[in-house]
């Protein structure tokens, strides 16, 4: 997949994550206060109906049911790859949040 990546406010709290492939998008909360949002833009482009919860597990299950099987399992994959990219650019920069 082309995965593409936009971190969200000055904070960095949150990194959104979209795939050239899929009309879906994730947003994926980097700390312990924000809920995880998924929407469908292809259906509802002005993100009108995005389901929002605190795990991605109950995230995942709830956009199975809304949404599909395909879209649950799109939804794993770019929790894992957004990690992913977070943790590789903590890598990359030197970042050590104790500095």
């Amino acid at each position: 997949r082309a995965w593409n990546y936009s971190l969200v406010n000055p904070g960095g709290r949150m990194l959104t994550i979209t795939s050239s492939d899929t009309p879906w998008r994730l947003v994926l909360p980097l700390d312990k206060k924000t809920e995880y949002v998924f929407s469908d833009l292809g259906q509802d482009p002005m993100e009108l109906n995005r389901v929002l919860e605190w795990s991605i597990n109950s995230l995942a299950s709830t956009v199975r049911r809304k949404h599909g099987d395909g879209a649950a399992d799109w939804l794993i994959e770019a929790e894992k790859v957004g990690l992913w990219w977070a943790a590789e650019r903590k890598r990359l920069w030197n970042y050590n949040p104790s500095s």
